[in-house]
C-alpha cells in the first residue's frame, strides 16, 4: 500500500487563516493537524509596512505548513465578495495574493470553494452559524484531539473557530472532482 496522501484546507484571511490537514487513508479520511495563523496589526507602523509584514508572516506560515505536511492538493475557502468594508476587502485581497504566490510558486494544485459551499457541506445550510459549523466538524472528527489549546490546556474558542472553518472547507472539498481524483489514488 502507498503512503497516505494529504490535503491542506485553508479558511483564508489576513488576520486569522484557519488550516486543517487531512490524511486520505484507505479506510477513512483522518484529521491530523489544525492551526490558525494569526497576524497582529501594529498600529504604530505605517499601514503599507505593517501590511507587508503581515503578508510575509502569512506566506511564511503557508510555506512551513506545506513543507511539514507535503499536501497533494490545497483547498481554499476564498470569498468572492460581500466584504463589510473596503478595508476588509483589501485584507482579503492581500491574503489571496499571498496564498496564490506561495501555493502556485510551489507548484501545488489549488481548488477554491466558497464560504457558502463549506457551510452547506458541513451543516446542510449555506447560512449556518459558526456554532453549527463547529458542531458539524466535531461530529465528523470526534476522536481528533489536536485542537488549539491555551496555556491552561483548554480548547481556545476564537482560534479554533478558524480551524473549524478550515475543516468545513474539507467537507466541501469532498464534493469536488479534484478531491475524488486524489481519493481514488490514495485508496489504491
Amino acid at each position: 500500500m502507498t503512503k497516505p496522501r494529504t490535503i491542506l484546507c485553508l479558511d483564508l484571511a489576513l488576520a486569522n487563516t484557519g488550516a486543517a490537514v487531512i490524511s486520505l487513508e484507505a479506510a477513512k479520511d483522518v484529521l491530523t493537524y489544525v492551526e490558525t495563523v494569526h497576524t497582529e496589526k501594529n498600529g504604530k507602523a505605517r499601514t503599507s509596512d505593517d501590511e507587508w509584514r503581515r503578508t510575509r508572516e502569512l506566506a511564511d506560515a503557508l510555506r512551513r505548513m506545506v513543507a511539514e505536511h507535503d499536501p497533494a492538493h490545497v483547498f481554499v475557502e476564498c470569498p468572492t465578495g460581500g466584504s463589510k468594508s473596503a478595508t476588509a476587502a483589501r485584507s482579503m485581497a492581500v491574503a489571496r495574493g499571498a496564498a496564490c504566490a506561495v501555493l502556485c510558486g510551489l507548484g501545488l494544485p489549488v481548488t477554491l470553494v466558497t464560504a457558502a459551499q463549506a457551510k452547506k457541506a458541513a451543516t446542510g445550510s449555506s447560512w449556518a452559524s459558526k456554532e453549527e459549523v463547529k458542531r458539524a466538524v466535531l461530529s465528523r472528527f470526534p476522536d481528533f484531539n489536536g485542537w488549539i489549546r491555551g496555556k491552561t490546556g483548554k480548547v481556545v474558542a476564537g482560534l479554533n473557530e478558524h480551524a473549524y472553518d478550515a475543516v468545513s472547507v474539507y467537507m466541501a472539498a469532498t464534493t469536488t472532482k479534484q478531491f475524488k481524483e486524489i481519493r481514488n489514488v490514495a485508496g489504491k
